[in-house]
């Protein structure tokens, strides 16, 4: 019997999300809406995390040095932890990211037209670093109350796993997400979220010679998360938009467990 148990561990999902703490397309898209009408203040800070998969305390140390808008890209150099500390990031490393064009549009528009090289993309009212307790009491969770109801539990870090997911659900390449949001290996980023992949196991044996004699058929059949037939995706995802098409979102009943840590 013991031995039967650390089989079972041993092949056991190691990690996991919360169901609430995940948004469908849907959701994602009418977050967002109530943010920008209700709460204009912050929709530049909730779309950053949307569109880049960034942690909320990489966000609030961004200083505009940190980001150029004609590349559409920014630097995430450091980390405001806990609401108390500035240092580097989670993994210790910096990395470059690309930015949505919509996400370039809203920093254009709240862009200050005197800056220092410590102007900070999303301060506080008084231009210091933002608290995060008080932007997820204040503002966070009130959006979350309009946008998804009353009883929904759903926190900043939610934005991060709804990125991951839907983009891994759009088959967005791996290597891709794991460095746009600065997840420490591709390992990690499967751990967390490999149950949005696709999960047909046969029906590609020919993919390669297919490819190399330059025909552009799909495989027999291409089941996936989606819960249907679908033939893959023949041009890669746009970076316009972190959410696929309506009625496209991954099942996301299949997450049971807690986390808030990745």
């Amino acid at each position: 019997m013991a031995s039967t148990d650390r089989r079972t561990r041993r092949h056991a999902a190691p990690y996991g999300v919360d169901r609430e703490n995940v948004l469908t397309s849907d959701e994602l898209a009418r977050f967002l809406a109530v943010s920008e009408e209700r709460f204009p203040e912050a929709y530049s800070l909730v779309l950053f995390l949307a569109d880049t998969g960034a942690r909320i305390g990489e966000a609030i140390a961004l200083r505009l040095r940190d980001i150029d808008l004609g590349r559409e890209t920014a630097w995430i150099r450091r980390s405001f932890s806990d609401g108390k500390y500035l240092g580097p990031t989670k993994t210790g490393e910096e990395r470059e990211i690309e930015l949505s064009s919509r996400l370039v549009n809203a920093l254009k528009a709240d862009a200050p037209e005197v800056f220092g090289d410590e102007t900070l993309v999303f301060p506080s009212r008084d231009g210091t670093l933002l608290d995060p307790n008080n932007f997820r009491d204040r503002v966070f969770r009130r959006i979350v109350r309009e946008a998804l109801g009353p009883h929904r539990r759903f926190t900043p870090h939610g934005l991060r796993h709804t990125f991951a997911t839907l983009h891994l659900a759009r088959g967005t390449p791996i290597k891709w997400v794991r460095v746009q949001g600065g997840w420490a290996s591709a390992k990690l980023l499967l751990d967390w979220y490999g149950h949005f992949l696709p999960s047909e196991h046969h029906g590609f044996a020919d993919d390669l010679a297919t490819a190399l004699d330059g025909a552009q058929t799909a495989p027999r059949s291409y089941s996936s998360i989606f819960g249907e037939t679908r033939r893959p995706r023949t041009q890669a995802p746009t970076r316009d938009c972190v959410a696929p098409r309506a009625g496209l979102e991954p099942a996301t009943r299949r997450l049971t467990a807690d986390c808030s840590t990745d």
